[in-house]
């Protein structure tokens, strides 16, 4: 592996902050609807506090580990998606370094161009995508199909250099094949 780099979607000083609703809500589904008490002097609905934990309880706490992987290997960028540690990614992309034409590093405004963060299209420019989680540096790959795609990082001017060594180490093996 030339590069890795792991993006959280919650900045991790926010993760005690949230982890209080997150224990409370659990705390009060079990002792009201596993162990039968009610919870406070004025109980919600077992049915009201089920939902509530499907809700806050397990969901949230995947949207607390979840986040963004970068890899860079001699073959290919491998962007992922991931809601659990462990990495079971659910969406990304895997970009070969033949396909890349150009690799630059860039600053962005995420909500002007892209409409936030995430997995998304431009709004202004046909063919340009994003995968990013917050901040707003990045690499912008354009490849030989003429698409743009931007990918987020906190440390695009190492990821950049990786990637444009990379692509000339190729350019250069090619040439000597011919």
């Amino acid at each position: 592996m030339l590069y890795e780099e792991h993006q959280w979607l919650p900045p991790k000083w926010v993760l005690p902050i949230l982890a209080v609703p997150v224990i409370f809500i659990w705390y009060a589904f079990i002792v009201q609807v596993v162990f039968d008490k009610p919870f406070g002097t004025n109980p919600a609905p077992d049915w009201a506090l089920t939902l509530f934990w499907l809700i806050f309880g397990l969901t949230m706490p995947a949207l607390l580990m979840s986040g963004m992987a970068t890899d860079v290997d001699v073959m290919k960028i491998r962007i992922r998606y991931f809601p659990l540690i462990g990495s079971l990614s659910i969406a990304g992309r895997s970009i070969s370094h033949s396909e890349i034409e150009k690799v630059e590093e860039c600053e962005y405004n995420p909500v002007k161009e892209y409409c936030g963060w995430g997995i998304k299209t431009s709004r202004k420019q046909k063919g340009h995508s994003a995968y990013t989680v917050s901040g707003d540096s990045g690499v912008k790959l354009h490849l030989k199909n003429g698409q743009v795609i931007l990918v987020g990082s906190q440390r695009s001017k190492e990821l950049a250099k990786i990637i444009s060594e990379r692509i000339s180490q190729l350019e250069a093996r090619n040439a000597q094949l011919i």
